[in-house]
């Protein structure tokens, strides 16, 4: 049986150090901000690999804030790029 791959589910993250918050960019190009998290936090997240995992496993069903943006951020600190 052939499995497909699965695509990654972001192609770009990063930190928001004035507003304490992650940015992430997701395969769909929608973008979405996550409110609260220290840079510790999105440190663990940008070291873990694959980056969708974490993300399902530590916030995707918590009561964590989060907001849609417009547009991607361009000052964001400790940044990911899928490959």
């Amino acid at each position: 049986m052939m499995t497909k791959d699965r695509k990654n589910c972001f192609l770009r993250g990063g930190y928001d150090l004035v507003n304490s918050r992650v940015v992430v960019q997701f395969s769909d190009n929608s973008i979405y901000a996550y409110d609260g998290l220290t840079v510790n936090q999105w440190m663990e997240w940008k070291q873990a690999y694959p980056h969708g995992t974490y993300f399902d496993l530590d916030y995707r069903f918590t009561d964590i804030e989060y907001n849609k943006l417009d547009k991607y951020p361009d000052d964001l600190w400790f940044s990911f790029v899928e490959p």
